[in-house]
């Protein structure tokens, strides 16, 4: 969903808008853009730390032998999980168990973030987390 998601707000197709330079919001039919933009905001955005990434790959598929098919990153404390496009979902299971609320895509840095809370994108491009260094493929 997140990667949908992403595309589509880097391309500006399907309905998507940039609120301001750091908030993307989804386009809700029966609300003009121009007002579902001004309504929609991520209240955790403040949360956003720079990070050290926990490992290079999902911290538990890492240890597991799992795949995994995109990467994300926890903007709290570092730690690297899979998307929910992955079998295992770790970075979703890391939000549920801690509550830290907004991730990156990691993969490399794609420059964009989401709140599990908020359910906004968030453009992270000024201040994306650098690799630690090559990052394996499992998919």
């Amino acid at each position: 969903m997140l990667d949908a998601l992403q595309h589509k707000a880097h391309s500006n197709v399907g309905g998507f808008t940039l609120k301001s330079k750091s908030v993307m919001v989804r386009y809700r039919s029966s609300v003009p853009i121009s007002e579902a933009a001004m309504s929609i905001e991520c209240s955790h955005e403040k949360t956003i730390r720079a990070v050290r990434p926990s490992a290079r790959g999902c911290e538990e598929c890492l240890k597991t032998g799992s795949k995994w098919v995109h990467l994300r990153l926890c903007r709290t404390c570092g730690h690297v999980g899979c998307c929910d496009d992955s079998p295992n979902r770790h970075a979703s299971k890391h939000f549920h168990a801690t509550g830290h609320p907004i991730i990156e895509g990691y993969d490399p840095p794609e420059g964009w973030g989401w709140c599990y809370i908020d359910e906004v994108l968030l453009d992270l491009t000024d201040r994306a987390t650098p690799q630690l260094g090559p990052i394996p493929r499992y998919y």
